[in-house]
């Protein structure tokens, strides 16, 4: 039986201003006045709208006009969203959802940040985050395809309407407000696509157009620490779901539902995917700490593959057999590794998981070259297995391809190769190992790989990851004889500059997935070398050279990806 799980996100208690300011396109009068509202009480919310298969699942029906499971339940009247609340209630004791008040609705959809910044209409550029008249084709879509805001929250604009808690919406005024709640006559709902937007429909009013979210408060004590709300909220004003910066992201810099292992704290619920029967129960997922206590264990499932999610981190898991070319494979402090062997030579290759990553460098950094912003999220969907070293004169020379290389040493990285020699490297050795794919990486690949869930222009102090002008003595060295990066690659940065497999694509605004640049007449390098530069031996540096080039501080590395092929 396979269960439906809902993720909800940590919204902290705060204050903002409530309403839009005077000058706000579009701006309606009951928007106004601008006034300060305390949220006293942080609170779940659901991550999405409530879907179809969430509604199925606990009511047992389907009343939306656009069917989908991952599209979001309409055509539910208020009075239909709170019989909702309460059949999950009964069929999950402590879950207490309910719908959020107005302020409650404003506060989350704008977003963690300082006034000025959640004063704005949006939190980003309207495409990006909403499906609106000019982009929806009329109907509506699966959650999760629009960026989120900074609590982590999808569709909270756009897509369609959704329902408060409050019977009416309150008359604004100048007077500061604390967790305000209106009782009246219809119920409010919210969503012309800017934040400060007010509505109001009758209770028993259900069309395409309406469907709702809920919260869940946690009993006071047994909210998220502070170091895990500060993880999802204010240090992650700038941050993309998996690295922290400083600031918040509308001006260009990260996005908030992209880091690498770490994201906004959620919580999780599952409930069994078919109807259920009253007094029907389901099996216990949660493991909660309450007070000072620090540990606590549970039994785990036997099962294919299995995630793990806090407030702080998700841990996947997922049983699968070694690769058919391996001849050793294990799990270390970076990670899985496996290792393929031709003529008694060793490569060992690292696990490089999916993910998502903010590539190129952000705005107004002195040191960036011009074709390294904009910066902009880039998706990988599938893991690969990658060197964990650019390839040494050892394997190369195990393939039986003659010596190209300027610097000799068995340990040291192949250069002085152009991609047309690569490509006959790769051929030949995919042709003598059973199951082995082997390719160059894309320049996306590259990065993600080599940032490996760093936002930083480095993985680590210069001088302890990389070769580079200052330190080189003016040749390559041996691999591993700096720093790994946090998946266990080696020399990502400095020895020898890396060819990718495609072109230099030009950056643009909005997210990305597993991006190819065009193949024209030149091909990415990435990495810097021996002889580059501080400024060069970045993660987000690029440089282009003709396929035909033969230097010495030039070399590459190779992935192993059958979605690929």
């Amino acid at each position: 039986m396979k269960d439906v799980e809902q993720i909800l996100r940590w919204v902290p208690a705060g204050s903002f201003l409530m309403g839009s300011p005077d000058d706000e396109e579009g701006r309606t009068e009951d928007e106004g006045p601008q006034h300060r509202v305390k949220i006293s009480r942080g609170f779940w919310m659901f991550e999405t709208p409530c879907t179809q298969a969430l509604w199925f699942a606990v009511m047992g029906t389907d009343p939306s006009q656009f069917n989908g499971l991952q599209r979001p339940v309409e055509n539910v009247s208020w009075d239909a969203a709170q019989e909702f609340n309460k059949s999950l209630n009964s069929f999950l004791p402590g879950v207490g959802v309910q719908l959020p008040t107005e302020a409650q609705w404003e506060y989350a959809c704008r977003g963690p940040g300082s006034d000025p910044e959640r004063q704005r209409a949006r939190y980003i550029a309207l495409d990006e985050i909403a499906w609106y008249s000019g982009n929806s084709g009329s109907n509506t879509h699966d959650d999760r395809q629009k960026q989120c805001n900074g609590y982590g929250l999808y569709d909270t604009l756009g897509n369609f309407w959704e329902w408060c808690q409050d019977d009416n919406y309150r008359q604004y005024d100048n007077a500061a407000k604390i967790d305000p709640l209106q009782a009246a006559a219809n119920p409010s709902l919210t969503g012309l696509v800017r934040a400060a937007y007010r509505n109001a429909k009758h209770p028993v009013v259900r069309h395409g157009l309406l469907g709702f979210r809920c919260l869940s408060s946690p009993e006071p004590g047994a909210e998220p620490s502070r170091e895990a709300a500060m993880s999802g909220s204010e240090s992650q004003q700038g941050g993309s779901p998996r690295d922290r910066e400083s600031e918040w992201p509308p001006r260009g810099k990260n996005f908030p539902g992209e880091r690498q292992g770490v994201s906004p704290p959620r919580l999780q619920f599952s409930v069994l995917s078919q109807p259920h029967s009253p007094g029907a129960s389901t099996p216990s997922r949660m493991l909660t700490l309450n007070g000072p206590a620090r540990s606590a264990s549970i039994s785990l499932p036997t099962k294919q593959a299995l995630q793990i999610e806090t407030d702080c981190e998700i841990l996947s898991l997922e049983l699968a057999a070694a690769p058919e070319w391996a001849v050793a494979s294990g799990r270390d402090q970076y990670g899985l590794w496996a290792e393929f062997e031709i003529n008694g030579v060793r490569q060992r290759m690292r696990w490089i998981p999916p993910g998502q990553f903010r590539m190129g460098s952000a705005d107004k950094r002195e040191y960036s070259y011009i074709d390294e912003p904009l910066q902009h999220t880039v998706t990988i969907t599938h893991g690969f297995w990658m060197f964990d070293t650019p390839c040494p004169q050892q394997l190369w020379e195990a393939v039986g391809l003659p010596k190209t290389s300027r610097f000799d040493g068995s340990q040291r990285p192949v250069e002085s190769v152009d991609f047309e020699a690569v490509g006959n490297f790769i051929l030949t050795l995919n042709g003598k190992i059973a199951g082995l794919s082997l390719r160059l990486p894309t320049e996306a690949e590259w990065e993600y790989s080599c940032r490996a869930g760093s936002t930083s222009d480095r993985y680590g102090p210069l001088e302890e990851i990389a070769w580079y002008d200052k330190n080189s003595g003016y040749r390559t060295h041996d691999v591993k004889q700096k720093r790994a990066n946090a998946w266990g690659l080696h020399d990502m940065l400095g020895n020898v500059w890396e060819w990718c497999l495609d072109g230099q694509r030009e950056y643009k605004k909005g997210s990305v997935i597993d991006p190819v640049g065009a193949v024209l007449s030149f091909r990415v390098v990435r990495g810097g070398s021996w002889r580059a530069s501080a400024r060069r031996v970045r993660a987000a540096n690029r440089l282009a050279y003709y396929p035909g080039v033969r230097i010495g501080n030039l070399g590459f590395r190779c992935l192993s990806s059958p979605s690929k092929e």
